[in-house]
């Protein structure tokens, strides 16, 4: 998929596409499950990639703590990785993506299955993302991702049809949750193997967000952007 002009929006996750989060994310896993005497290996690591908090925090439990109650070992991840996330790193190109976005005209909004006050600290440190607005998380639906519930809610929250909007996922979760709602999805994955993992669920993959702009036409003038039409 290479657009000979940009989207109307791009719906973008964050957590592994924007927010170089999901190492942090498992190692706070792993540190609380060592804290209730378990051990979390380094397999579980890809199951785990693209999970709302619960969902997380559910197979986390009954695979290696089943003893622990859910609330007591989310409390325990959310508590290890609330300190980090003063420091994550964007991930590579986030913050030109985000900002050639803006400049094209293209509207952004966050989709992410982390709960929404993960997303608030994830984003405040990087300056691009507070222009992104329009964010929704886990809480505001019932069924989150690989439901297709929290794109839907960004669709109608920006007043715009599937088919003028492209979203950008690092997860097989994301990945399916974005196409069933509709949307064109670029798959974002440096790692062979994720890539793989990826195409089962959209044809567009790409190692790179610099390379995903390139696709996207945001190096592009931004002349006519306000009344650009549908993607072709």
């Amino acid at each position: 998929m290479r657009l000979s002009r940009p989207p109307v929006a791009l719906l973008l996750d964050m957590d592994g596409t924007l927010i170089d989060s999901e190492r942090l994310w498992f190692e706070a896993e792993r540190a609380a499950v060592a804290r209730f005497g378990g051990e979390l290996p380094a397999s579980a690591e890809a199951s785990l990639v693209g999970l709302d908090t619960d969902a997380m925090v559910e197979h986390v439990r009954s695979d290696y703590v089943p003893h622990v109650a859910n609330g007591e070992l989310r409390e325990a991840i959310l508590r290890e990785v609330a300190g980090a996330l003063v420091d994550v790193p964007a991930c590579e190109g986030a913050g030109e993506l985000v900002e050639a976005a803006l400049r094209a005209g293209v509207r952004c909004a966050v989709v992410s299955n982390s709960d929404a006050a993960v997303v608030h600290q994830s984003l405040a440190p990087h300056p691009w993302a507070s222009a992104l607005a329009v964010r929704v998380s886990a809480a505001d639906v019932a069924n989150p991702k690989p439901a297709p519930d929290l794109y839907l809610l960004a669709l109608a929250r920006l007043g715009l049809d599937a088919a003028s909007c492209v979203a950008l996922e690092d997860s097989p979760t994301g990945a399916r949750a974005a196409t069933a709602a509709g949307l064109r999805c670029i798959g974002i994955a440096a790692d062979a193997e994720q890539r793989r993992a990826l195409r089962l669920h959209t044809p567009h993959v790409v190692a790179s967000l610099d390379t995903a702009r390139r696709l996207l036409a945001l190096d592009a003038p931004a002349a006519g952007a306000a009344a650009r039409p549908s993607m072709p």
